[in-house]
């Protein structure tokens, strides 16, 4: 016993001694791959059109890989990284679920590759995590991605299409609803609720429900609208293994940003999101990233 407490007192004091060499060298194996990856604009896509199926909840391209612009990183999960051809780790990426429950992932490179055979990636960067394998998805694409082209979702057709930076939908509809945003990673924008705004909502096509608001902006909201119906609901994060008891409320009729929406649900959350059953109300939604912003039909 003697013996191995003497053992771990050396090895304390080797750390103690070197410690600023350990902390500079796990600050660069975070640190650097972020820079990387979101300094230089060096992850390129294939413009073409992909399949999704309107009456799931979000948005899986050719039903496997879920288009999410709430995450700022793609991930694959863990028993699909095999999929992936000649990958390499780069470093760490240290990232949050919706619950803000923290891990540090191991971020890959590869420098091209075609997911499930519909989507190719040149320098495609991405992290790896366990996760129960729901609607057979192999994983997500977040903005890193999503932010370096522009996307129709035509809710008719039950297709996506990919447009460079540089071009734009040629439609004679006028768009119902304008959202815009200002970070490339970030897209949060502004909700007008006639006597108040309620700023910062991410637009997240990750989410599974309408908008999800703040405990203190329904209160706001129902001083003026009275909500007809409350459920509770049981949510999970990527990282999550209990539930999260939410609230939600429903609306017969409530106005946001002078459009009148019939039977709206808005659920109390630690976050302020826009969520892809929002996009469902419109026969068609067009991200157009140059211009940052999101055009509903």
């Amino acid at each position: 016993m003697k013996y191995l407490i003497n053992k771990w007192d050396k090895v304390l004091s080797w750390i103690k001694k070197r410690y600023k060499v350990i902390l500079t060298i796990v600050i660069l194996l975070v640190s650097v791959p972020f820079i990387f990856t979101h300094c230089f604009n060096l992850t390129k896509i294939s413009y073409r059109t992909l399949l999704f199926d309107k009456n799931k909840d979000k948005l899986y391209l050719n039903d496997t890989l879920l288009w999410d612009t709430g995450s700022f990183g793609s991930i694959i999960y863990e028993e699909h990284k095999e999929k992936i051809p000649n990958k390499i780790q780069i470093g760490y990426r240290l990232t949050f679920d919706t619950f803000y429950k923290m891990k540090l992932l191991k971020l890959y490179y590869s420098s091209q590759i075609t997911l499930e055979n519909s989507l190719s990636i040149k320098n495609f960067f991405f992290m790896t995590v366990n996760h129960p394998n729901w609607n057979n998805e192999i994983g997500f694409i977040g903005m890193d991605v999503i932010g370096t082209a522009n996307w129709l979702i035509d809710f008719n057709s039950e297709k996506v299409k990919i447009f460079p930076q540089n071009k734009t939908i040629e439609t004679k509809d006028f768009p119902q609803l304008k959202l815009k945003y200002k970070q490339k990673r970030r897209p949060k924008t502004q909700l007008d609720f006639l006597e108040f705004q309620i700023k910062g909502v991410l637009i997240d096509a990750g989410c599974d429900d309408e908008i999800a608001l703040l405990k203190s902006d329904i209160e706001k909201i129902n001083k003026r609208y009275k909500p007809v119906d409350t459920l509770t609901s049981y949510r999970y994060g990527i990282y999550s293994t209990n539930p999260t008891i939410q609230y939600i409320y429903i609306y017969d009729t409530i106005n946001i940003n002078n459009i009148c929406f019939s039977t709206v649900r808005i659920m109390e959350n630690n976050k302020r999101l826009i969520g892809f059953q929002f996009f469902k109300r419109f026969n068609k939604v067009f991200l157009n990233t140059k211009e940052k912003a999101f055009y509903f039909y």
